[in-house]
């Protein structure tokens, strides 16, 4: 079973206005693409966005941790938030280098 917190208003708050104004919003993860019992964390994240920032989520990018990812959170978010905005792949796991 997945469980998550409740949104940190600052924090989601502040995706809506560059989402208004028709830039390209990109979400980052450090969470694998499942859990230990096989179950979609990436569908859960979806689920989750879509309930919290809004449905418009559903078609912005969302890069989370490869599978066997083992490295700290706080490595996987940094790496993640220093991706070059070109290879941004939407569907593709990201692997800690």
């Amino acid at each position: 079973m997945l469980v998550w917190g409740l949104p940190n208003p600052p924090v989601s708050d502040m995706v809506h206005p560059p989402h208004g104004a028709g830039h390209q919003i990109i979400f980052c993860s450090a969470r694998p693409e499942c859990d230990d019992q096989g179950h979609s964390v990436r569908a859960a994240t979806r689920d989750w966005l879509n309930q919290h920032p809004g449905e418009w989520t559903e078609a912005a990018h969302l890069m989370m941790r490869g599978q066997d990812d083992k490295c700290r959170d706080h490595a996987v978010n940094h790496e993640l938030a220093n991706i070059p905005t070109p290879s941004v792949t939407p569907t593709a796991p990201f692997s800690h280098g």
